[in-house]
């Protein structure tokens, strides 16, 4: 019987052979098996509803990492799925359906232990690997099931987006996504007695859209989003990561002008909540006054309020003891009858209440 060298049996020994095809081809079933099917559509007033499935995902892409990123992270070892959406409108269409928008949902049916995470994240044109930094104009990462994010306003002719899919902890999943053109509410249609941006017949809700300057601090957000309105001024009041700004509509300015327009955008910044991870603000509907927060570790000790719709700020402290560690709340109301600390010198007799994660 012929005999191989130790050498040689090691090099030919199909057992070796077959483990190493064994592993390759796991590997490559983990790179690839989550691609969307299929990879792309086009979307059009003649075909208004797209489906495709992606998965299943079997490795995990815990980003954007807190503090670090400000969008996902795609790339090698780091898989998200990418869906190529063609848009083709017709100004015609724009023109009929003026509020029009699309709806993206994704959805999947968890077959772990229900701790599965999948995020959904849109970009403007065909967009490839991702180092984290860069912002998706259009996401839904809030850990629910289904995540659904729309596109607005839309663009006449052919408009490309890149649909990304981060599997966060996955389980194995293959998820469901489902892109609809909604013709939105407005003279074409919608929800019975809602009207569409003005103009629009007097007495009938209606609504604007105003936009954050071009550039401005205006623009940045962290994904928690606030805004106030003061009923006394007609003024609002937004803080989207540490700077605040003041909108006065059209109809509130000196002289007044329709409710057509954009508003004057004011940065009326507190400087003492400029700074943060997890920004708060609140405005008291009776008083007008508007509070500011901006949590940086636990509680935080950055509070601010300001009467004049932030043309001047009242810095304050009052972080309660092991008061949180994320997601604090502001809100405010009337005090119980007969407390003896509705004050109406000092707080205008309406209490602020804090709530916290913890």
């Amino acid at each position: 019987m012929k005999k191989h060298s130790t050498s040689e049996a090691a090099a030919f020994d199909p057992r070796i052979f077959v483990a190493f095809l064994l592993c390759s081809i796991g590997l490559w079933l983990a790179m690839f098996s989550f691609a969307s099917t299929p990879s792309s559509g086009t979307l059009s007033e003649t075909t208004p509803v797209l489906m495709y499935d992606a998965g299943p995902f079997l490795v995990a892409n815990p980003t954007p990492i807190l503090f670090v990123d400000v969008g996902p992270e795609c790339g090698p070892g780091q898989p998200c799925d990418n869906y190529t959406l063609n848009v083709n409108l017709s100004s015609t269409y724009l023109t009929n359906n003026p509020n029009a928008s699309i709806k993206v949902t994704l959805s999947w049916n968890d077959t772990g232990s229900g701790a599965s995470d999948y995020d959904l994240y849109i970009y403007d044109g065909v967009v490839g690997n991702l180092d984290g930094g860069s912002a998706a104009p259009y996401q839904s990462a809030g850990g629910s099931n289904p995540e659904v994010a729309s596109i607005t306003p839309l663009k006449a002719g052919t408009t490309q987006y890149s649909i990304k899919i981060v599997p966060y902890t996955p389980t194995g999943e293959t998820v469901h996504v489902r892109i609809e053109l909604l013709a939105g509410s407005g003279p074409a249609g919608g929800f019975p007695g809602f009207g569409g941006p003005d103009p629009t017949a007097p007495g009938v809700p209606r609504y604007q859209n105003f936009y954050a300057p071009p550039g401005s601090s205006a623009e940045p957000g962290s994904g928690e989003f606030n805004i106030g309105f003061n009923p006394a001024t007609g003024r609002i009041m937004t803080m989207n990561i540490g700077p605040i700004w003041r909108l006065t509509p059209p109809e509130r300015l000196t002289p007044s002008r329709p409710e057509c327009c954009e508003a004057l955008w004011e940065d009326v910044t507190n400087l003492s909540t400029i700074t943060g991870l997890d920004p708060i603000l609140w405005t008291d509907q009776p008083t007008g006054r508007t509070f500011a927060s901006n949590s940086t570790a636990g509680a935080g000790l950055v509070y601010g309020f300001t009467d004049d719709d932030g043309d001047s700020w009242v810095p304050f402290g009052v972080a309660p003891v092991s008061g949180s560690s994320d997601h604090e709340t502001i809100g405010s109301g009337p005090y119980p009858p007969g407390s003896p600390f509705s004050n109406p010198v000092a707080n205008k007799g309406r209490a602020v209440y804090y709530r916290g994660q913890t």
